[in-house]
Formats: C-alpha cells, sequence, structure tokens
C-alpha cells in the first residue's frame, strides 16, 4: 500500500502522540508499504523507507498555525494518490482520523468552569480556529473511520459530533517492550536513586507530562502532601515541560518544596519510571496517558482516574489504582496509603501484574489491528482486501 500519514510535530522524543506517529510510520515502513509522513517539524535521524513532505505553516499567531497546517498538509496530499490517507493531527479530509488527543470542546468544557468565559472562549480567535476545524474533520465525507484509542473517547467522539458507532474503530496505544520492560528495574533504580539524591528508604511518587495544568499535577502534589502527613517519606518527581512556578508556590504554602523535584523533559523516561515507586496520573482529562502503558510496562504501578482511557487497561487493586476523579484526594490518598501499608511489597506486587497486562499491548498488535481497520477502509473504497494483510 501506499500511505500518507500527516502529523504536524514528527518527533519521537517529545511526547506521546509524536512518537506514535513515528513508532507506526517505521512499522508500516518494516511490513514492506510505502509510507510518506507530511509534518511541519522532525528531527535529524534516519527514516530508512519513509518518505518525508515538509509542510510549511505559520508558526504565530496560534490560530494561524494550526489553520495553515491543515490547509498546507491538505493541498500536498492532495497532489498524489494514496491507497490509505491517515491524518494524526488536527487535518481533514482523510479515509482515517485518530482521536488520539483531547477533543478541543470537551477541554474547553472542563478547563473553564463559568458558563459565560466559556462562551466568550468560543468566539476568541484561536478557540474558534480550533473548533471549526475539529467540527468539520467529524463531518460525513470527511472520513470513512474514526480510530480512537480508548472507549471513553470513543464516547465522546459520538457525544459531541454524532459520530456513528460503527465509524469507530477502538486501535490502543502499543508499547516497545524491548525499551520498556522490567529486567533493568533494580540496575537503573540504584543509578538514578543515587544521581537524585534518593535514598532507597524514599517512597517516591512520579508525574509524568508535557501539560501540567491538564494532566493534573495540582492533584498530584495535594496526594503527596496528604501522604506525608501521614506519617510517609514521600518524595515527588515530575518529568515534562511546563512552568514549575506556580506548583512550587504551592509546595512551599505547604512546607513539601524540599520534597518536589522538577526533572524537566527527559530524553528517556525509563530511568524516572524505575526510580518511582508509583506512577501519579490524575489528569482531568487524558485520552489515553501513554506514560501509564510505558511505565506499567517498565514494572510501575499506575494510579489515575477514569478520566484517563488508560484507566481501562488497568485492573484496579491487582495492576494499579483507580478512583473516579483527581478531585477526589481523600479516595485517592487512602488508596495509596492502604497500598503503602503493605510496604514496598504490595506495590512490587501491583507492579508485577501491570507488566503482565501491559505486554499485551506491544506495537505489533497495534500495527495488526491499525492494518485491519485500513483493509477495511481499502474495501470500501473498491481496492484490493489482500493488500493490508502483509
Amino acid at each position: 500500500m501506499k500511505i500518507a500519514l500527516i502529523r504536524k510535530e514528527y518527533e519521537h522524543l517529545r511526547g506521546g502522540a509524536e512518537r506514535y506517529a513515528v513508532n507506526l510510520s517505521r512499522g508500516l515502513a518494516g511490513r514492506g508499504h510505502e509510507v510518506h509522513v507530511f509534518a511541519g517539524l522532525w528531527e535529524p535521524e534516519d527514516r530508512s523507507g519513509i518518505t518525508m513532505h515538509r509542510v510549511p505553516f505559520i508558526k504565530r499567531p496560534s490560530p494561524l498555525k494550526n489553520l495553515s497546517f491543515q490547509r498546507n498538509s491538505r493541498r500536498l496530499v492532495a497532489g498524489q494518490s494514496f491507497d490509505i490517507v491517515q491524518g494524526l493531527s488536527q487535518v481533514f479530509p482523510g479515509d482515517v482520523y485518530r482521536a488520539g488527543e483531547p477533543l478541543h470542546i470537551h477541554w474547553l468544557y472542563l478547563s473553564v468552569s463559568s458558563p459565560v468565559k466559556r462562551f466568550l472562549k468560543y468566539f476568541s480567535p484561536r478557540h474558534r480556529v480550533l473548533l471549526s476545524i475539529e467540527r468539520n474533520i467529524f463531518l460525513p465525507g470527511s472520513y470513512r473511520r474514526i480510530m480512537v484509542n480508548s472507549r471513553m473517547s470513543g464516547a465522546q467522539v459520538s457525544h459531541y459530533y454524532g459520530v456513528p458507532e460503527e465509524k469507530i474503530s477502538v486501535v490502543r496505544n502499543g508499547v516497545d517492550t524491548a525499551l520498556f520492560n522490567p529486567n533493568d528495574r533494580g540496575r537503573m533504580r540504584i543509578a538514578a536513586r543515587s544521581r537524585l539524591g534518593l535514598s532507597d528508604a524514599d517512597t517516591v511518587l512520579l508525574f509524568a507530562g508535557n501539560d501540567f495544568k491538564r494532566k493534573g499535577l495540582q492533584f498530584a502534589l495535594q496526594y503527596a502532601v496528604a501522604l506525608k502527613a501521614k506519617g510517609q517519606g514521600v518524595k515527588l518527581l515530575v518529568a515534562g515541560r511546563g512552568n514549575p512556578a506556580p506548583f512550587l508556590r504551592m509546595a512551599r504554602q505547604r512546607c513539601f518544596e524540599k520534597d518536589m523535584l522538577f526533572l524537566g523533559s527527559l530524553p528517556d523516561m525509563r530511568e524516572a519510571y524505575h526510580c518511582a515507586d508509583l506512577l501519579v496520573h490524575p489528569a482531568l482529562y487524558e485520552p489515553f496517558g501513554n506514560v501509564c502503558l510505558e511505565a506499567m510496562a517498565c514494572g510501575l504501578p499506575v494510579a489515575t482516574t477514569k478520566l484517563n482511557g488508560a484507566a481501562e487497561i488497568i485492573d484496579a487493586a491487582a495492576s494499579g489504582i483507580v478512583t473516579d476523579a483527581p478531585w477526589d484526594i481523600e479516595s485517592m490518598v487512602a488508596r495509596i496509603a492502604e497500598a503503602l501499608d503493605h510496604n514496598r511489597a504490595g506495590l512490587k506486587a501491583m507492579g508485577d501484574h501491570a507488566a503482565c497486562s501491559a505486554g499485551k499491548y506491544t506495537l505489533e498488535r497495534t500495527l495488526d489491528e491499525t492494518l485491519a481497520l485500513y483493509a477495511e477502509v481499502l474495501a470500501e473504497k473498491g481496492g484490493l482486501h489482500d493488500r493490508c494483510r502483509a
């Protein structure tokens, strides 16, 4: 097959959605398909078997950035013939659109509590452009299939945009189990803790994400403070891009500043996963937190809520902790404290179960399910069904 993948930022080290795009393109090329990536930004690295197409876009202001990438990528793709066109950023039209990132309309609803302020935001240039592009993506005729990475995301796409259930396919994220696995946990744990000045007796919570507010750092901090008040020797590590200032102020007000360490954006997250005892991911909204899958694959249990699509693959109490909502501080703290009361052996057992659960969601499985979806689309278009079987 000749496949076009469209992704504005195509960088393996940048984040979950970007890493997904890189892994997908490599996997498809490895299966012998002709892969073309249309991107605005990418890393200077080996891309054997992948043809890159530079999509020019206006960097600032924000509304023009999204609008120019949408229009320019559409023009460039239309100039060629492809068996499958898949959008991995906010672009249309295409054969398959992967709704793997937050729906903007839903995030606006969650992040702005006042109906009046929310109404006014809808009319700001940035939000009008984003909502317009998003609305067009889900219009009949703009897609043949919508791919989501959780049942939660599928329900939201149906709720806001009326996409029929039969047009939505759940394809879970995959994890590179050769890279993320529990085999080096002991060695990497000792080295990381030594470098960060942590003792083996410290209970280390890890928060990882590039959008501190949406990913719920404010709640992770409250959990850590409450656990410390219960007599737990808790440290909170924060990995990712974001402004630490407001959270450091919160920590200072709660006498927790010395127990909170910002690591910044890490080129290799494995050290952080192996260093920690528990990943805390109390996102306000997360279609599927890829860090949760990576952490689990490394043998690190995860504490999250039902507002994160990744909760769907966590067996609560066996491979992690799942509560209803991040702002229910008392419930989450009680569950974490209960696990810690078993000494670290309780978390170790959770981590072992987590690694087994995550091991089912390999990159190969994701690729197989994606190709099966392509086969459905190609058959619908009148193509040859067996062209997708590789």
